[in-house]
């Protein structure tokens, strides 16, 4: 998804707002190239309404994807797919009269595909809306609360532990109590928000996934990022993962057995399990020709918990 143009016309602190995303002027003297990504920055002090755009992406999406009205005007523009499978969607709700283009009143949701008239189905809604914030990631986790109460069983989310609660936050949890039953009504919602403890871990997953896809460095996309950053290569990282009975659900503690079958060195002591990764040529061999240490020296100060890479 590449967002073109967003309109908004009373939403929070925001009147009457329309940002443009557009693609950036090349000078003509310089060679023209396409890129894969749109990246756009909102600047502006405290309290102008950047993270209140964020916010209204993110209540657009669920209620798109779950086909509910939308009580503010709103007009969004977005590509979607790339090279011939490239679509153009404008989605808006603004009643327009036959004398002018400007908005009148609220109105039905219309939908528009490369120009044409047609109908929102799943198919024109980006597959992920995902977003970061440095601001306070409170509001954001109570909407998410506030929502799986109304589609859900309010009753069976109060009965949950503080701790079931928190763990069931964590990326990839269900939300849902676990009752045996499937609940038909709940949705999958296709916009995730990076909570800042996850950034360490979801940095490394684009650093590790942007060297999986080409073997030569200067023909990576973070190649340039790297290079601003003054880091010339990644040549290792480590896991830590602090497994408690009674806590950790046996999925999380096969997915980290099966992670240290791939690890040049796999550590443990007490709860406390560290993978370390070498990835500096031929010598990388994977744990299960190592012997697991017992009681590492380098964790018996460690205090932390989590993941960090």
């Amino acid at each position: 998804m590449r967002l073109l143009r967003l309109y908004l016309g009373s939403y929070r602190v925001l009147r009457d707002l329309e940002i443009r995303f557009g693609h950036p002027t090349l000078n003509e003297a310089l060679p023209t190239y396409v890129s894969s990504y749109g990246l756009d920055f909102l600047v502006g002090v405290n309290g102008t309404g950047k993270s209140t755009i964020l916010r209204a992406i993110a209540d657009l999406m669920r209620k798109l994807e779950r086909n509910e009205p939308i009580p503010f005007l709103f007009e969004m523009e977005y590509e979607l797919g790339v090279s011939d499978a490239r679509r153009t969607v404008m989605l808006s709700n603004r009643l327009q009269n036959s004398y002018s283009e400007e908005a009148t009143d609220l109105g039905p949701l219309q939908t528009w595909v490369n120009g044409e008239l047609g109908e929102l189905s799943s198919e024109l809604l980006p597959t992920r809306v995902i977003a970061f914030t440095t601001g306070s990631e409170m509001e954001w986790t109570e909407t998410q609360e506030r929502e799986w109460v109304r589609q859900n069983n309010p009753e069976a989310v109060r009965s949950l532990s503080p701790i079931e609660r928190a763990i069931r936050e964590l990326p990839g949890k269900s939300t849902e109590p676990e009752t045996g039953e499937e609940t038909e009504t709940q949705v999958t919602s296709r916009f995730l928000l990076i909570r800042s403890q996850w950034l360490s871990l979801v940095t490394l997953c684009g650093l590790l996934n942007d060297m999986a896809e080409v073997d030569r460095a200067e023909d990576r996309r973070l190649y340039k990022v790297l290079t601003e950053a003054n880091i010339g290569a990644v040549r290792g990282f480590s896991l830590k993962f602090r497994i408690n009975q009674g806590v950790t659900s046996p999925d999380d503690r096969f997915q980290v057995s099966r992670l240290a079958k791939y690890a040049t060195r796999a550590l443990r002591l007490g709860s406390d399990h560290l993978l370390v990764f070498d990835l500096t040529g031929p010598c990388h061999l994977p744990a299960r020709s190592r012997r697991v240490l017992r009681q590492p020296a380098a964790f018996r100060n460690s205090g932390s918990s989590g993941y960090s890479g």
